[in-house]
């Protein structure tokens, strides 16, 4: 059973709202620093129907309201609609049975949907990396798909979610570059901040570029190992 890990973001910018709120394609771009702790894993496998359950770090399992349930599912059919566009769209040919067991502590200002969606996005490029290598780039379209933050908690440290154009599903990802900064001998690392929360696209590519494309993409996860 694939199993992710993934941990809340703290937004500097937000993305004030969705342009498209059925694909959850933000309106503007946002950046943030993901956080290495509370954790949340999820495990998932290949189910006849959807199955969601929550536990706490104490083991105890959270009622799940049908609303919580059913937007798992459409989060599960706008995957199936991305990987269509990617050439694989029976890699999830059904559904599946997802187990979230979280230490996010709840009303301490730390949104768990970020993580939770994450760590499933991750979750499912294990499930299907034999038919397809998913980047993490493409990873964070699939978390973005769940929650709009959620697309920036794929990378450690400080990511942007680019806002991007058009209104194809696969229109908005996120990014990330650790870049040298002057006290670190390298050059200047500023973003600068521009109206309404976005961030100028010049300086925002240069501080943060996709490097995930440049990588295998090949998800570091097996049904025994967590990440």
């Amino acid at each position: 059973m694939p199993t992710a890990r993934s941990t809340p973001n703290i937004a500097f910018v937000k993305y004030w709202g969705n342009r498209n709120n059925t694909l959850r394609l933000p309106a503007a771009d946002s950046i943030s620093m993901t956080l290495d702790s509370p954790v949340l894993d999820v495990a998932i496998s290949h189910a006849d129907q959807i199955v969601v359950r929550s536990f706490d770090e104490h083991e105890n399992e959270k009622a799940l309201t049908e609303k919580n349930v059913t937007r798992f599912g459409t989060h599960l059919e706008l995957t199936k609609a991305y990987l269509k566009t990617l050439d694989v769209p029976d890699a999830i040919p059904s559904s599946l049975s997802i187990t979230i067991h979280s230490s996010i502590p709840p009303a301490i200002g730390l949104a768990s949907s970020a993580a939770v969606f994450s760590a499933l996005a991750k979750a499912i490029g294990c499930l299907i990396r034999e038919q397809i290598p998913l980047s993490d780039e493409q990873m964070s379209v699939i978390a973005r798909l769940g929650s709009g933050s959620a697309g920036r908690s794929i990378y450690g440290g400080y990511a942007a979610l680019i806002a991007g154009s058009g209104e194809e599903i696969d229109a908005s990802s996120a990014i990330q570059r650790h870049r040298p900064c002057p006290e670190q001998g390298g050059e200047e690392c500023r973003i600068h901040r521009r109206s309404r929360g976005g961030v100028d696209q010049s300086a925002l590519r240069g501080a943060l570029e996709a490097n995930a494309a440049e990588e295998s993409g090949v998800p570091r996860c097996d049904s025994e190992k967590r990440f």
